[in-house]
């Protein structure tokens, strides 16, 4: 499993695909793991993932000041890392579980709390987003009223996006839509 999810993560160079959320959970139950072997898995998949990518994790900026393309993977790889365990933990876990899990893979980086969160939101927001974007710009008002509201619920539960952001967003695409 760890070496499953650390393949997923350099694979794409940090790039989120949202199938690579439902394969990583669906190898958690194919290879029936309970939350305690996720989340060593997923913990062993940050430390491999840190050792790999230290040098760059360490020190995002090149001589000069200048952002090194490296370092900016290495960060893309960190955030795709962070926000597939989140999800990965979701799946079956309770709150407590998915935090205690969580807390393990931050500290092999060394990141606090709300920057951790960040990050994840960082990499779910783009995906709710363009959910989002599509309803706003639907013709079929009806449908908006509907069904696609049910839609953008579950896509954002799905994301672990909190009910706070997910309006936040849907204003915005509003908003962009207005202009």
């Amino acid at each position: 499993f760890a070496l499953y999810a650390q393949a997923m993560v350099f694979a794409t160079k940090g790039e989120v695909h949202r199938k690579e959320v439902e394969d990583l959970t669906a190898l958690k139950r194919v290879l029936a793991l309970s939350g305690a072997a996720t989340g060593t898995g997923m913990y062993e998949a940050a430390r491999s993932v840190y050792s790999a990518k230290r040098v760059w994790l360490e020190e995002p900026s090149g001589a000069g000041g200048d952002v090194d393309p490296d370092a900016q993977a290495a960060q893309k790889e960190l955030d795709k890392l962070l926000f597939l365990a989140d999800r990965v933990f979701t799946d079956g876990e309770t709150d407590e579980a998915r935090a205690y899990e969580n807390a393990r893979v931050w500290r092999v980086f060394g990141l606090k709390d709300a920057e951790a969160r960040a990050r994840v939101l960082s990499v779910a927001l783009p995906f709710f987003r363009s959910v989002v974007k599509k309803v706003v710009s639907s013709k079929d008002r009806a449908s908006v009223v509907s069904g696609m509201q049910a839609l953008v619920q579950e896509t954002a539960e799905s994301l672990g996006i909190e009910r706070d952001d997910a309006r936040r967003v849907g204003f915005e695409e509003y908003e962009n839509l207005a202009a």
